[in-house]
């Protein structure tokens, strides 16, 4: 599992550079899907299951995560 801690000046290639080859991408961002701890459980499980063995999350403050990382994102 990677975590990556977005500053807010971040551009999206900066942020992309960080992210491992083949991770499944999951933004954390106020527009996105909510999930209680068992749905995300479920969800992480069914992710493993299809053979991905690397997650990414990404954390952001107020501003958001720009658009281009939401749409490159597997869990929206």
């Amino acid at each position: 599992m990677q975590i990556i801690e977005l500053s807010e000046t971040a551009t999206e290639s900066d942020i992309m550079a960080k992210v491992q080859n083949g991770a499944y991408l999951i933004p954390m961002c106020i527009e996105g899907e909510m999930l209680s701890s068992e749905a995300l459980a479920d969800k992480i499980k069914s992710v493993g299951n299809r053979g991905i063995s690397k997650l990414t999350f990404f954390i952001v403050g107020s501003e958001g995560i720009q658009q281009g990382v939401k749409d490159k994102a597997d869990l929206k």
